[in-house]
C-alpha cells in the first residue's frame, strides 16, 4: 500500500512536541465580560472569529496554536498585553 497522507485537526488537539502554551480560563471569561459578551463557548467563538471546538478547548483550559492565540490577543487583548498575559508555557505532557 502506498503512503496515507493524513489531514491535521484543526481543533489544536494533534499532538506537538516540544513547549506549547495554554491557555488562562479564568482571565479569558473575564475579558469576555469586559468587551460585553456572555462566557459561553458560542459566544467566545463568534467574539474571537473560532469554532467552538477551538474555543472550547480555551474555556478548559487546553493547549492551543499560535493561530488561535493570536485570535484571541486581537480580540480579547488589552495595551500591553503579550501571549504570556491570556495564555501559559508549557510542556506538552503536562497536559491532561
Amino acid at each position: 500500500m502506498g503512503n496515507a497522507i493524513m489531514a491535521a485537526p484543526t481543533d489544536g488537539s494533534r499532538a506537538v512536541s516540544g513547549i506549547g502554551f495554554r491557555a488562562k480560563p479564568d482571565l479569558i471569561k473575564h475579558r469576555l465580560i469586559d468587551a460585553g459578551a456572555e462566557v459561553t463557548v458560542a459566544a467566545l467563538a463568534q467574539h474571537c472569529g473560532i469554532s467552538r471546538i477551538t474555543a472550547r478547548r480555551l474555556l478548559n483550559g487546553k493547549m492551543v496554536t499560535a493561530t488561535t492565540m493570536a485570535l484571541v490577543l486581537r480580540y480579547l487583548g488589552q495595551d500591553g498585553d503579550d501571549a504570556g498575559t491570556l495564555f501559559e508555557l508549557v510542556s506538552p505532557d503536562s497536559e491532561a
